[in-house]
């Protein structure tokens, strides 16, 4: 079964807790006689969950690749020295 759109965002505000007191009390309605509503949040959850750690992981790549570049190659030898100097005072 395909999820509306607009139940998406139902739940996406749920979810983060920007939904008014109304929107509130409508889906909390909605999870009590849609027993599937439940495992839609859960899955919903799931979601931004993989998003996060995903978009997390990314950034450490990221950061391995400058701190590589800064610290491992020729090219910028004189700025590491400079960063080691700091930290030996």
């Amino acid at each position: 079964m395909r999820t509306s759109l607009r139940e998406i965002k139902e739940l996406e505000n749920f979810i983060m807790g920007v939904p008014s007191p109304e929107e509130r009390l409508l889906v909390e309605a909605k999870v009590q006689l849609d027993t599937s509503m439940t495992q839609k949040i859960r899955c919903q959850k799931s979601a931004y969950q993989l998003v996060r750690d995903y978009g997390r992981e990314k950034l450490r790549e990221e950061i391995r690749k400058v701190e590589f570049e800064l610290f491992d190659t020729p090219r910028h030898q004189g700025f590491r020295k400079r960063i080691v100097n700091l930290f030996k005072r």
